[in-house]
């Protein structure tokens, strides 16, 4: 029987579309592994965003007098609380809050709140004990349009070297016009390129900006339901709202100045005011932000997320998940590395030092396209599952690992089930010496392909 879920959420001209396209992340992923998806929002949200119309829509009202039994219960709304939580916690087998102000108190249990920076701690004293807390940039949701343009995007910013082409975007709405508030400072600033200018989902000041565009000599598009992805990517600088986009720009690596349309956008804003901010156009108003984040925000947190929404168990029965590496586990890994069983499967069998494991260890942690993931068993580091981009073939390189003592009850084969999530429609290549029997087993289980074999081993492909 499939499982159900249920998404608690409103969007409207006042309340932007954010909160809608994050919970729609979720629930497509959700979707993608068999689980029945409907949205507790109001008519207007529908009107709002019409593509939410691939879920079935269930009034609110109607949903909290005569509530179901569910799989899942996520709410995202500023409005709900404690309260509204504890009402349903009788008919959710599992409750999940998406949240970004750390100020009222959850029951539930998971609460994500993806802003670079947050510390699980500011939750501590507002959820349960048992809660787990996903905070912070690595859980980012992003649609999977996204990630398919993450490697060309990232391309297009090593090579360049000005700004052609700045995009305007404050978001799913704008009441303030602070659209025509950003032309004016490009005019200001003297930029003669071209201004991509995208309006809400209703385009509310579509006749005010026609206007202006029209005494402007730049060669101004304006795009009502546009493809922002592909936006951005073309874009070379961004000015745009502090909303849930900003992770879509970052993600792609595009410069932006941030603009603040909301309250609940501060901390956004106050999250990144300790970076140290690259200047791309020195003659835009310094009062807003700018910045590059493609290696704070790979845009995987949805996969990430799933590891406690749809789990998957290894033969121990332990919760296997996957977390992004961190510079505090440099020392752990390298102790892996000086593993004789390990190395022995490597390509390079020498064991590195502590200098050169932390040369390596910096250069992997600063790329902005690579992928590499901690396993954990029930929470206890296990190994690593590691994806490296190969620009000239489009495709990605696998390496994994899983350290003796857990081996044998089938976490390498989770992880290249997992690794095919991360890889977002592209191939994979993996190499595989000739004496590893149990990554052999692993990666055909897998449904990986052996494409060649040579007398060390063999090569697969997915």
């Amino acid at each position: 029987m499939n499982k159900l879920a249920f998404f608690c959420f409103e969007a409207a001209p006042n309340l932007g579309a954010g909160h809608a396209i994050r919970s729609c992340v979720i629930a497509d992923a959700l979707a993608e592994e068999g689980w029945i998806c409907k949205l507790v929002t109001k008519q207007a949200s529908y009107e709002f965003i019409a593509n939410l119309n691939r879920f079935e829509r269930i009034d609110p009202e109607d949903f909290y007098n005569n509530p179901e039994i569910c799989d899942l219960l996520l709410i995202d709304n500023y409005e709900l609380d404690y309260e509204f939580e504890t009402r349903f916690r009788s008919f959710a087998k599992k409750i999940m809050v998406i949240d970004d102000l750390a100020n009222r108190k959850h029951d539930c249990d998971i609460l994500l709140d993806q802003t670079y920076g947050r510390d699980a701690a500011d939750y501590n004293h507002l959820v349960p004990t048992t809660c787990k807390i996903l905070a912070g940039s690595d859980y980012v949701l992003l649609r999977k349009e996204i990630l398919q343009l993450r490697p060309m995007a990232l391309e297009k910013r090593r090579y360049t070297k000005e700004i052609k082409r700045i995009l305007v975007s404050m978001g799913g709405s704008d009441p303030q016009n602070y659209t025509q508030k950003a032309l004016q400072m490009i005019n200001e600033s003297g930029f003669k390129g071209a201004i991509d200018i995208v309006l809400g989902f209703q385009a509310t000041n579509l006749e005010a900006i026609e206007c202006f565009i029209a005494t402007l000599s730049n060669d101004c598009k304006i795009h009502i339901n546009a493809d922002m992805p592909k936006l951005v990517v073309e874009g070379d600088l961004a000015i745009g709202a502090a909303g849930s986009s900003v992770w879509e720009r970052c993600c792609l690596g595009l410069p932006q100045y941030l603009i603040q349309i909301a309250d609940n956008q501060c901390n956004v804003i106050k999250s990144f005011t300790h970076l140290d901010f690259l200047n791309f156009y020195s003659d835009l108003n310094k009062n807003y932000y700018d910045f590059i984040m493609a290696d704070k925000v790979d845009g995987l947190g949805v996969f990430r997320i799933m590891n406690h929404l749809n789990p998957v168990y290894d033969k121990s029965s332990r919760l296997i998940s996957h977390n992004k590496v961190h510079a505090d586990d440099m020392d752990l890994i390298f102790d892996w590395q000086q593993n004789q069983e390990l190395r022995r499967y490597s390509f390079n069998k020498h064991n590195p030092s502590y200098d050169e494991h932390k040369k390596w260890f910096g250069e992997k942690l600063k790329s902005q396209i690579h992928v590499f993931e901690k396993i954990t068993a029930n929470e206890v580091p296990c190994g690593t599952l590691r994806l490296d981009y190969c620009f000239d073939t489009n495709s990605w390189k696998l390496s994994w690992y899983v350290i003796p003592e857990f081996q044998g009850n089938g976490i390498g084969s989770i992880s290249l089930n997992f690794s095919k999530k991360l890889a977002v429609a592209r191939t994979i290549n993996a190499f595989v010496f000739k004496e590893n029997i149990a990554s052999h087993k692993a990666i055909t289980k897998s449904g990986f392909t052996e494409v060649l074999e040579n007398k060390d081993g063999s090569f697969y492909a997915y």
